[in-house]
């Protein structure tokens, strides 16, 4: 008896998703029959109905769900970031809806959708803003800005990219020009008339990262939102990268 309830405390203490084999959560997120996807409510509980008492596993089937069936507008990304011309322009007349409905958004769309259909699912969960890549400085900033998602399992904070974590031909709307175009495309899904490609996968590298890997590429503009015991400095942390690549650019010249 002793022995049994020693194996069962180890398992408590075990990371998360340190035996997780996930094949079975993502083919049913894949692979979602025709009505229970015309409204978010529905979807989430034929998503969540064989693990109504995991929540690591309903953070998965969501996060695969999105992976599948979510792609990413580089036209709003574009206009976002100002590489479109008139951009400034089109960004106060840009509207997308609700990325449940069209099947496509920006970073910050998809994380708003994980985090809703999370609490659907009964999760707890977080909607994050901040700023993400490698070797950020304070000059990277204005084209780095990002959005994604902190879920707690088992008492514990992890954090979940669900953008980052899309792989395969994930985007839409590449050759799109102008905002009437866009504004087309976007009343097509609309009605239903999306077609997301099938050659996807996920990188599992974003779901359900610890915050002490999660922070050395993302950086939340909220402190408490690293949920680390001892928060990491961002300021200093990009001045640190700015003096490097500095030292760096000086050592190629000579």
């Amino acid at each position: 008896m002793l022995k049994i309830v020693l194996f069962l405390l180890f398992l408590c203490f075990l990371p998360v998703s340190s035996f997780a084999n996930y094949n079975e959560v993502d083919l049913r997120a894949k692979n979602v029959p025709e009505r229970y996807e015309k409204r978010l409510n529905d979807l989430v509980k034929y998503l969540i109905e064989p693990y109504k008492r995991n929540d690591e596993l309903k953070a998965r089937v969501i996060f695969a769900w999105i992976g599948y069936h979510i792609e990413y507008d580089m036209f709003k990304y574009d206009v976002i970031t100002e590489k479109k011309k008139g951009a400034r322009y089109t960004k106060r007349k840009m509207r997308t809806g609700d990325a449940f409905k069209t099947r496509v958004g920006v970073c910050g769309d998809i994380a708003d959708l994980y985090a809703r259909m999370g609490k659907l699912a009964g999760l707890e969960v977080e909607y994050i803003t901040g700023y993400a890549g490698s070797d950020l400085t304070m000059d990277d900033l204005e084209d780095s800005g990002h959005a994604w998602n902190a879920v707690k399992i088992n008492r514990t904070w992890y954090f979940v990219d669900a953008t980052w974590g899309m792989s395969g031909d994930y985007t839409a709307f590449d050759d799109v020009d102008s905002l009437a175009e866009h504004r087309k495309e976007i009343r097509k899904r609309k009605r239903g008339d999306a077609e997301v490609s099938q050659n996807r996968s996920l990188n599992n590298e974003w779901f359900l990262v610890p915050p002490e890997r999660m922070v050395k590429t993302h950086f939340p503009k909220r402190e408490k939102d690293q949920h680390l015991t001892r928060s990491v400095d961002m300021k200093k942390v990009f001045r640190e990268n700015k003096r490097k690549k500095e030292r760096e650019k000086r050592g190629n010249k000579r």
